[in-house]
C-alpha cells in the first residue's frame, strides 16, 4: 500500500514503522529529496508485485522494521530480489542488531539504536543518497 509518492527511493516498512517511515519521508523533503512510503503489512507473503513495481520506479530501497535485521523483513526483501533475479538496486536495511537488547522505554531504545525518524533520516542521506 503506497502511503506517499516520491521518486528519489522507497521506504518500505512493516508494522509500528509505518509511522516513522512518513516521518523520516517528511524530513527528507526538506532535504529535496522525494522518498515513496510503502506500508508493507505482511512480512509473509510478501507481496511480489508491489516490490516489482517498487523495482521498476526506484533504484533505492530502504526497509525499515523494529525487529532484528538478520531473518527479518529486509532480509526478505533481499531474497526476493534475488530470487527474481532483480539486479541494480541498492538496498539499505534498517533495525535492531543481532544482539541481546536491553529492557527499557521504547522511545529511549530507539535514540540507543538510531530507529528515531531524525536518525534514520540521516543514515539514508548518507548511506543511501551519497554512499
Amino acid at each position: 500500500c503506497v502511503l506517499k509518492e516520491g521518486k528519489d527511493l522507497a521506504i518500505i516498512a512493516i508494522g509500528s514503522m509505518v509511522s516513522t517511515a512518513v516521518e523520516v519521508s517528511s524530513l527528507l523533503m526538506k532535504k529535496a529529496i522525494r522518498a515513496a512510503v510503502i506500508n508493507a503489512r505482511f512480512v509473509t507473503p510478501l507481496d511480489g508485485s508491489v516490490l516489482e513495481e517498487i523495482c521498476r520506479t526506484h533504484k533505492r530501497i530502504v526497509t525499515i522494521e523494529e525487529g532484528i535485521l538478520e531473518g527479518g523483513f529486509g532480509s526478505a526483501v533481499l531474497e526476493f530480489l534475488e530470487r527474481e533475479n532483480i539486479k541494480g538496486m541498492r538496498v539499505k536495511r534498517i533495525g535492531l542488531p543481532d544482539r541481546f537488547i536491553e529492557h527499557g522505554k521504547r522511545e529511549e531504545l530507539f535514540q540507543k539504536y538510531n530507529l528515531t525518524p531524525a536518525a534514520i533520516c540521516d543514515v539514508i542521506i548518507r548511506e543511501v543518497m551519497e554512499g
